[in-house]
């Protein structure tokens, strides 16, 4: 690790600027610390030769030139020439020729300022000529000034296309929301902005949601940054992915390679690079790292990432639920190539979901290889709570890494879990998330508990600027009666109302009911949040409507028990009431010995055995009737009575019941009739009409009356077999054979006479 380098982020995260006439000051103090921390953690340090490169970029001053343009941008989505209109395609053009191709437009002249309509939701159906954005690459300076306005890709659009892709210079966009971007094979990847070799790209007030990067080089669903500077401040990167089979990419919202990321009162929430159940819009074939961020350097000067007050969570990765830091390879830095540094900032929730396959870090990931260094710092944050909640307990892992001791590093004043693999130095710890923080985000981010170790930590005031705000702008040592000038550990300085604190309460399910308090306040539906003095108790009450049950709570009450909430911050509940289930029962009717069974789709019935199952209202029925050997299925009553055969489908929305009869195989015995001579025989029923139909099958116990018929010319001599003489009726009870024998007229004579 590089001394100098540590200093240098100590310096950037401490909030120290050059402009500070106490820097030198403020620095030996940062240089005191890290001595103490170079002789207690074993850290190893290697020589520092790129000092003055680290220098370059932090003490950095970009120079605006004077020729700028403004370009107002009009709010249309049309890019048509000459019309009067200055549309966004329109104004990119003029500002990256600093000319006036576009008469519609005001000319660029340099370090453009090019100003979008407020509000305006700017929708593009197509990319931008025969590139992969939807604006021409950006390579001249530009800022671009959104005043709440949209850039996103239509839904409706037939290809995929990303936003924006920056291509050197120095650059800037300010309240802007991009959303719907997205690159596919064979693109690079960053479904909303793409830079490259960029020496300044600032974004304040963004929000950067539903992106995406799928393919190949699902590199960054939101961002990707290769070799360039880039400041995030006050945005939200929210709802992000990447989609790919394979962990060698990744990047939910963030993939850098080499460069330097800072992120600045930020939040990273619910993006993934690898959602196996698909819910987030992933799919069991995603193997992505790096929920919200994957880092990796591929030369020199390496890759650094610096989170201040920032919230991270609920972010998805095979590799790294929250962070990956891929460091596979020595790129010639002297020191860490990958580092990865949060200062009061709060990494929770984030999960590593396996996929059948296998998945590390839960909360972070540090991957080494081939001479690859990388190292996580953190001071002054939270880091806890990360992995797969079962039964009601977090599973996972917080840090991880294949070598553990020497991937990560404590800058004391951090709220950690004591049984997790995260180093600890002067740091404090908490057996469970859920007594740091709330788990209901406020703001974007998690509010620290009043009473949780987060808040008025002592330890947590080396890496605390008083002169910066918290992620949410509340100053830092500032909340009411807090503890005044000591600070809260995590991306939230603790400020709650002196008086009171509001309960949310919210119904939930497939039927209804109602919920009241006690003290009074909520009525809901109607009234469903209300203030209490604070550390009062509330306890609520669910009623269910006629034909509704109450299911269970969820939030800060949680099951099927009595549910008081203490209002020592603000609290919120959800009361689930689902449709009164019915109930379907399955009589069998087996007269005479016969058997057999009926089976639901889905399932609950197999009868005989369980006979009776509860079904929510609505629920469409299959039963499935199956005889036994010497049994066969007869017919359907009550709820199936319309059913003919031995399936029967129906939708129950009240209780019900069906019968399945099954009867006894009766024994058909068989007549088998044979003629000798020129005649027929026919029998009562009129099956049998031999020569032609000369057998068929009766019920046991049936009289047959056989007729023989001689032909013209013929007689008719006798019956042989069951049967004899001249007639034949018998009780078929089992198989019988009947012969009938019928003679020509010249067989009649006998010796030459008549």
């Amino acid at each position: 690790m590089r001394y100098l380098q540590l200093l240098a982020l100590c310096m950037k995260s401490c909030g120290f600027s050059p402009h500070h006439a106490w820097i030198i000051q403020q620095s030996t103090r940062c240089n005191q610390k890290l001595s103490q921390y170079r002789i207690a953690s074993n850290f190893r340090v290697k020589p520092n030769r790129h000092f003055h490169k680290l220098l370059a970029i932090y003490f950095l001053v970009v120079a605006t030139t004077a020729q700028t343009a403004l370009i107002q941008v009009d709010p249309v989505n049309s890019s048509a020439t000459a019309d009067g209109q200055c549309g966004l395609i329109e104004a990119i053009e003029n500002a990256n020729a600093d000319s006036i191709i576009n008469p519609d437009c005001s000319i660029g002249t340099g370090a453009d300022i090019v100003r979008l309509a407020p509000g305006y939701v700017y929708e593009f159906n197509d990319p931008y000529g025969s590139s992969d954005n939807a604006l021409p690459i950006i390579s001249d300076d530009i800022i671009i000034q959104g005043f709440d306005a949209t850039i996103r890709r239509s839904v409706f659009g037939k290809e995929t296309f990303r936003l924006l892709e920056f291509n050197g210079g120095t650059h800037r966009l300010s309240d802007l929301t991009l959303s719907g971007g997205g690159s596919a094979q064979p693109m690079a990847g960053g479904g909303a902005i793409l830079a490259t070799n960029v020496a300044s790209l600032r974004l304040d007030d963004m929000q950067i949601t539903g992106n995406s990067a799928s393919g190949l080089f699902a590199f960054g669903g939101a961002l990707r940054l290769n070799n360039s500077t880039v400041e995030i401040n006050d945005s939200l990167l929210q709802s992000n992915r990447t989609s790919s089979s394979s962990p060698e990419t990744g990047g939910g919202a963030i993939a850098q390679f080499n460069g330097l990321l800072t992120v600045n009162r930020s939040a990273l929430l619910n993006n993934d690079a690898n959602d196996c159940g698909g819910s987030r819009g992933g799919g069991p074939n995603t193997a992505g790292t790096g929920g919200a961020l994957r880092i990796e350097a591929t030369g020199v000067p390496g890759a650094f990432a610096i989170f201040n007050d920032s919230t991270i969570a609920n972010n998805q990765g095979r590799f790294g639920g929250g962070i990956h830091l891929v460091a596979i390879a020595d790129t010639g830095v002297a020191g860490e190539d990958v580092l990865v540094q949060l200062v009061r900032s709060t990494l929770v929730q984030n999960d590593a979901e396996a996929c059948g396959g296998a998945a590390l870090g839960d909360g972070m990931y540090v991957q080494e290889a081939a001479g690859g260094s990388g190292l996580v710092t953190y001071g002054s944050s939270i880091i806890h709570g990360n992995g797969r909640l079962v039964n009601n307990t977090i599973i996972g892992v917080d840090c991880s890494a294949n070598f553990p001791n020497n991937t990560y590093m404590s800058f004391d004043g951090n709220v950690l879990d004591d049984q997790d693999e995260c180093p600890f130095q002067f740091d404090t710890f908490a057996a469970d998330y859920r007594n740091i923080v709330d788990p209901i985000r406020v703001d974007n981010h998690h509010l620290p508990l009043r009473n949780g170790p987060a808040v008025d930590f002592m330890e947590a005031n080396f890496n605390c600027n008083t002169m910066l705000p918290d992620a949410v702008g509340n100053p830092r040592a500032g909340g009411p009666g807090m503890g005044g000038d000591i600070c809260d550990a995590g991306a939230i300085e603790l400020q709650y109302p002196v008086d009171d604190f509001s309960l949310q309460t919210t119904l939930a399910g497939t039927g209804s009911g109602s919920l009241s308090s006690s003290p009074g306040g909520i009525n809901c539906p109607g009234t469903c949040s209300a203030s209490y003095p604070v550390d009062s108790v509330v306890t609520l009450t669910p009623t269910p409507d006629s034909g509704s049950v109450f299911d269970g709570w969820s939030g800060d009450c949680i099951g099927m028990g009595a549910c008081s909430v203490t209002m020592d911050q603000m609290r919120s509940v959800t009361a689930t009431f689902n449709l009164q289930p019915v109930t379907l029962t399955v009589l069998l009717d087996t007269p005479g010995g016969a058997a057999g069974s009926v089976v639901s789709t889905p399932p609950g019935i197999n009868c005989p055995g369980d006979c009776q199952q509860s079904y929510p209202p609505g629920t469409s029925i299959t039963l499935t009737a199956t005889p036994s050997p010497g049994s066969q299925f007869n017919l359907w009553g009550g709820v199936c009575s319309s059913s003919s055969g031995p399936v029967c489908t129906t939708v129950l929305n009240m209780n019900g019941g069906t019968t399945a009869q099954f009867v006894l195989v009766e024994n058909e015995p068989t007549l088998r009739v044979s003629v000798t001579g020129p005649g027929s025989i026919t029998d009562s029923t009129g099956a049998i009409n031999c020569p032609g139909s000369c057998s068929a099958s009766f019920p046991a116990s049936t009289d047959i009356t056989l007729t023989a018929t001689p032909d013209v010319d013929a007689s008719f001599q006798n019956f042989t077999g069951a049967c004899s003489g001249l007639s034949c009726t018998l009780q078929l009870d089992d198989d019988q054979q009947v012969g009938g024998v019928f003679l020509q007229a010249d067989g009649l004579f006998i010796d030459g006479f008549e």
